[in-house]
């Protein structure tokens, strides 16, 4: 695997379907990439939205970007 995409989230439904359609929209292959999609306990449809995607969902127990940032280097398969 080439490369992972950490996203920290939190209720993010209005911008989130774009941000990931974006992502997958590319022309690079998809076995070369994984997305993490690392929630810190989004009330609103921000994970039913993740869903519909390839991503990988881990749950950010303490909220807040900077632990939602290290979860995603410990988890990380890609190179980059």
């Amino acid at each position: 695997m080439e490369f992972t995409i950490i996203l920290p989230t939190y209720n993010n439904e209005k911008t989130i379907e774009e941000c990931l359609e974006s992502i997958f929209s590319q022309r690079y292959p998809k076995k070369e990439f994984e997305v993490l999609f690392i929630d810190g306990g989004s009330s609103d449809r921000t994970l039913e939205i993740a869903k519909k995607y390839p991503v990988k969902i881990l749950k950010n127990e303490k909220r807040n970007e900077e632990a939602a940032r290290i979860l995603g280097i410990r988890k990380a398969k890609g190179k980059i």
